[in-house]
């Protein structure tokens, strides 16, 4: 399965194909919304600013800090997060950090579980 991203640029369209062309698109990082902007873009992870408790779930942590884009000398560091939505439960949802360098590196740094599903059912 191939994916694309199609962005509007003025009044036309971009496909963008691979993560060279979103690299190639995005050219150098300046601020942090764009490093958010492409990290959610090329990982597929999501930002989330805001958690409400859910009594569906079972939570492995007390508290859970909303995305946050912080500014170091190796780039823009963020925590994004992993919800899974297909397969079968138990679904494991996970804190992931990650790191975009100015020319659109990304690093993996870690990932922490935060949550599960208690139920059990499957989707596709």
């Amino acid at each position: 399965m191939n994916a694309s991203h199609i962005i509007m640029v003025g009044d036309e369209y971009v496909r963008i194909s691979s993560p060279q062309e979103l690299k190639d698109f995005f050219e150098v990082i300046e601020s942090p919304a764009e490093a958010l902007n492409y990290a959610e873009l090329r990982t597929g992870l999501i930002a989330q600013f805001e958690h409400e408790y859910d009594p569906d779930l079972l939570y492995f942590t007390d508290t859970i800090t909303g995305t946050q884009v912080t500014l170091t000398e190796d780039g823009y560091r963020m925590n994004l997060f992993h919800y899974e939505y297909c397969s079968c439960e138990p679904y494991i949802n996970s804190e992931v950090d990650i790191l975009v360098s100015d020319d659109g590196e990304v690093s993996w740094l870690k990932a922490r579980p935060i949550s599960m599903t208690i139920g059990f059912g499957c989707t596709d």
